[in-house]
Formats: structure tokens, C-alpha cells, sequence
């Protein structure tokens, strides 16, 4: 399974990490257990995730988009989630299930022709590996984390600025 699944309490307190969380953000399951899931989530998308924890304990089930979590080695992953609450008999829980975005984006980029860029580091190679990108960026990784916070914040920066304007 490549998707993030995790049952936090209502404070974040992570009570369960699947081992995908160590393939795709490099922190093996043990040591997220017990700790705050928000401490991993970029301080821009904090307010997102509380107010969707908030709505999923009140409706049962929340959406979260385009939220930026951070992987061991400090480069940042674009991540879209779900939430759906789970009664626990004594305590209410959150199921949290995450997948990265950024792979699908340049997979569905290919298919419509889009031309694309990628940085060689990410996902472990796998861009370049399966030619999701026309354009691959060699640089030394100390580099691509803060390459990739960048890219990031501008890719959150892009999609604010259609969806003000409009544009489709």
C-alpha cells in the first residue's frame, strides 16, 4: 500500500502509523507513534488541518488538500487526505488517509502532453525512473529540500492565485 494511513486522537496524538509512512516519508512507524502528527505539517497548513480535524469530528468525515508534510530528510511532499472519524467505544479517533500528489500530477501532465521538470531526488527516482518528467533537474541533495519547499509554497501560491481569478 502506498498510502499514508494513521489513527490519531482529537489532539493529534498519532495511536497508529501504517509502514508506508517510513517508505514515503522516511520515519518508520514506531517512532511517529505516541508523538503529534502536526509537528511533520508546514506551519502555512496548520490552520487547514485543525479546521478539517475540527469538521470531521463534528460531520464524520473531512477532506484535506494539498497539504505539505515533511519527510526525514527535510524536503517537503505535497500530500491530498481524508479523514473519517471512528468510534472507539471511550474515545472519539481519526483515520487519516494520505497520498502524494505531486507523482499523480506529473503522471496525469503526461498523458495531456504538458511538458514537465522534476528534481532527480525526489520519490527516490522514481520520476525519472518512469518518465513522468520531460525535464530532470540534477542537483547536490543538500539542495532539493529547500528546492522542493520552494516549489511547494509556489505551487500553493499558483493555485491560490487561479482560484482567485477564477481561471480553470
Amino acid at each position: 500500500m502506498t498510502e499514508l494511513v494513521a489513527l490519531v486522537d482529537t489532539e493529534g496524538t498519532v495511536l497508529y502509523a501504517s509502514a508506508a509512512h517510513e517508505q514515503k516519508l522516511g520515519h518508520p512507524a514506531e517512532e511517529l507513534i505516541g508523538g503529534a502528527l502536526l509537528s511533520l505539517i508546514h506551519p502555512n497548513d496548520l490552520e487547514q488541518v485543525g479546521a478539517a480535524m475540527a469538521d470531521c469530528a463534528a460531520n464524520g468525515q473531512a477532506q484535506i488538500s494539498e497539504l505539505r508534510v515533511r519527510h526525514r530528510d527535510g524536503r517537503w511532499l505535497v500530500l491530498d487526505g481524508r479523514l473519517t472519524k471512528v468510534d472507539a467505544g471511550n474515545q472519539e479517533l481519526l483515520l487519516m488517509i494520505a497520498r502524494d500528489v505531486i507523482v499523480e500530477a506529473l503522471a496525469e501532465a503526461r498523458r495531456r502532453g504538458l511538458a514537465t521538470i522534476a528534481f532527480v531526488g525526489y520519490d527516490g527516482g522514481r520520476i525519472a525512473a518512469e518518465r513522468l518528467a520531460d525535464h530532470v533537474v540534477v542537483t547536490p541533495s543538500e539542495h532539493i529540500p529547500r528546492i522542493q519547499e520552494a516549489q511547494a509554497t509556489g505551487y500553493h501560491a499558483l493555485r491560490e492565485l487561479v482560484e482567485l481569478g477564477g481561471a480553470k
